[in-house]
């Protein structure tokens, strides 16, 4: 009869080793009254426990925590209810528990489980009586159709309890023994690619490197086949890709850069992230050439910031006139002179005269600093804002893209970047469903390297929504540039998927986790793809000639006034000579003949 045990720390070992020694027999537990005292010493020890009967297997599914499922008889009943129990109809997975059976000294291993599959990522003990010690066997198989995998977990005695060897459960459960895992991928040049040659299929990237050293750690033997899309959920429920061939079985493994959402988590699992990404709407660099700033080079300073200059410059040249008015061995200056006079030290020139009193030197040595502080932090300003590149966007976000109406909206064709948007009743992405996504749904791009291209075509205005690490790849090998739109920021975890309560889980994802420690996943990552985005820009940048053009019209329109002016004054002062000459009256002149 078996015995449901759960524990609140899950330790099996403390707590089995604690029953009394009386309780044993040469034949085990063949009592129904020492079930009653056993669960009673447990319940002392603060273990709670319930016994059940082979028929009740269904109540499984209604304990919450992992619990220890201890059979104290290896009978006929016993073998039916571990199969029934490790049926996938069954609402509990069997491999959640730690389960637990007394079996007599006589009976064989092999001969007891024939017939019945233990998951190879379940904790069965069997415990039979050796001597004057009971000892503790784990049982699993690597696969259905292979045979009984044993492995000798430890001895318990009355006198010294439980003892066993400090060996972690998947570092005992390491080698699968070229156990057939059925793959499937999709051929995406920033994941992962299949080449031929001569007649020999190779595929290479980061994600299939990853799964390579993975397989060759478990000894694993994978079976590779490419499908076209990566799958996602249908109008009426069901899924398409490779997610629909993992939920069919009818392969094991997913791999590639798979998006981790719910939808995908309710009918597979998704291992250990591989990549933290976001995803993000990208729109092609508007093109600036021949745009001309005018406000930038009286952006460095704020508008009170100018008053203030001009305020300053009208009270140093107040102060110069006023000192050297006062000063008898200075030299005068006129009004006009003083206020060129400071504007000069502004722009940092120097003067031909210096002065002689001490008051004329201060207000000079204060035009002179005041100046020097403007001019280091004008210049500072208006050389960032020169050499680096602003960018402006039509729009930010996913509103703007729709209030602007001029562009496309374009995700790749059965992908889960689709149902961010068709699995939404109301809001903004359900209207940016409706209004840029569903009529197009049949003109969709294939891949990202499509969905870019359009993004490059210069005929038309396209926005593609894909992850950030993909549009950093395609960056790098497309001749345009593209950016992201700020506000459209989606975080996202990308990794591997794999069937559902697969028996390889939790093993698989133990050794990601140790290839993420080690390092080894970053070195295979700066082998196949693109580094980190770099905030420091470490390029040259060249100033063309339309940014400085605010200063050459400045330059030419203050030659051509000069010239102006000074055809002016020749003009007016030709024409004052003339009227000087008719209105001045002449003298007589007297001839002697």
């Amino acid at each position: 009869m078996p015995m449901n045990i759960s524990s609140k720390d899950n330790s099996p070992s403390r707590k089995c080793g604690q029953i009394p020694s009386n309780k044993f027999t040469s034949s085990g537990f063949s009592a129904e009254t020492e079930l009653v005292l056993i669960q009673k010493h447990l319940s002392s020890r603060g273990v709670p426990a319930v016994t059940i009967s082979n028929s009740s297997v269904h109540k499984l599914a209604m304990v919450r925590r992992q619990a220890i499922n201890v059979l104290f008889r290896g009978t006929e009943d016993t073998k039916r209810y571990i199969k029934q129990a490790t049926e996938p109809s069954t609402d509990r997975n069997f491999s959640i528990d730690i389960w637990v059976l007394f079996l007599d000294a006589e009976s064989l291993l092999e001969e007891f489980f024939a017939g019945i599959y233990i998951p190879f990522d379940c904790e069965f003990l069997v415990a039979q009586i050796e001597d004057k010690y009971v000892s503790l066997t784990e049982v699993y198989h690597i696969g259905p159709a292979r045979p009984l995998q044993t492995y000798r977990f430890g001895t318990w005695t009355a006198r010294s309890g439980l003892a066993w060897r400090l060996i972690g459960f998947f570092r005992r459960r390491y080698n699968l023994q070229e156990q057939l895992i059925k793959v499937a991928y999709v051929d995406q040049k920033h994941a992962l690619t299949e080449t031929h040659n001569n007649g020999s299929k190779k595929i290479t990237g980061f994600f299939v490197h990853v799964w390579n050293t993975i397989a060759n750690f478990l000894n694993m033997k994978a079976v590779c086949q490419r499908v076209d899309t990566y799958g996602s959920r249908m109008e009426n429920g069901s899924w398409n890709g490779i997610i629909q061939m993992v939920i069919s079985n009818e392969v094991h493994v997913g791999v590639g850069d798979f998006t981790v959402t719910a939808g995908r988590s309710a009918v597979v699992d998704c291992l250990a992230p591989l990549i933290i990404s976001s995803l993000n709407v990208f729109i092609r660099v508007p093109d600036q050439s021949g745009i001309v700033v005018w406000g930038r080079y009286v952006a460095p300073f704020s508008l009170g910031l100018w008053v203030a200059v001009a305020t300053a410059v009208c009270a140093l040249s107040f102060c110069l006139w006023l000192t050297a008015a006062l000063q008898a061995r200075e030299k005068k200056f006129a009004a006009t002179e003083a206020m060129f006079y400071v504007f000069g030290t502004l722009c940092q020139q120097g003067q031909p005269d210096s002065a002689v009193c001490t008051a004329v030197r201060a207000v000079e040595l204060t035009s002179y600093m005041t100046s020097l502080v403007l001019f280091a932090g004008y210049s500072a300003y208006l050389v960032s804002s020169q050499t680096v590149q602003h960018t402006v966007l039509p729009f930010r976000s996913l509103q703007g893209l729709l209030e602007d109406g001029s562009y496309g909206l374009g995700l790749a064709q059965n992908s889960s970047h689709l149902n961010l948007f068709d699995a939404e009743t109301e809001g903004l992405k359900s209207i940016v469903y409706k209004t840029l996504i569903s009529p197009h749904k049949n003109d969709m791009p294939a891949g990202n390297l499509e969905g870019f291209t359009r993004v490059c075509d210069s005929r038309h205005k396209y926005a593609f929504m894909a992850s950030l690490y993909v549009g950093q790849y395609w960056a790098m090998k497309l001749p345009c540039h593209f950016t992201t739109l700020p506000d459209t920021f989606y975080p996202e975890c990308l990794t591997f998927v794999i069937s559902k309560n697969s028996p390889y889980k939790k093993l698989i994802n133990w050794n990601l986790l140790r290839l993420r420690e080690s390092g080894i996943q970053d070195r295979i990552r700066q082998e196949y793809l693109p580094p980190k985005p770099s905030y420091v820009n470490k390029s040259v940048i060249s100033v063309d000639i339309i940014s400085v053009a605010p200063i050459l019209v400045v330059f030419f329109g203050g030659v051509v006034t000069a010239v102006a002016v000074l055809a002016i004054e020749h003009i007016v002062c030709i024409c004052l000579r003339q009227l000087d000459f008719f209105t001045t009256p002449r003298k007589s002149k007297t001839f002697l003949l």
